[in-house]
């Protein structure tokens, strides 16, 4: 059964990335890369005001977009 939700999962699920930032989507690739766009300002943003002299986190930083609830209850933690 396990195996028929990962292949599912799989299926339809997209990526698109920069050097930032790996957005893995279900919820359709316009909105993935709408999301990939709004982290990219905010990553610019911060890392100019806040961060001059802190250690960011290594590079990509992958991000889930989770397009609805059935996904999301099939990937949370037991």
């Amino acid at each position: 059964m396990l195996g028929m939700v990962a292949l599912s999962l799989c299926l339809s699920w997209i990526q698109v990335s920069s050097e930032t930032y790996i957005v893995k989507s279900s919820a359709g690739e316009e909105r993935a890369k709408r999301v990939l766009k709004e982290l990219e300002h905010f990553h610019q943003l911060v890392g100019t005001l806040v961060f001059r002299n802190t250690e960011l986190p290594e590079l990509p930083i992958e991000v889930l977009l989770i397009g609805d609830a059935q996904t999301m209850k099939e990937l949370e933690p037991e």
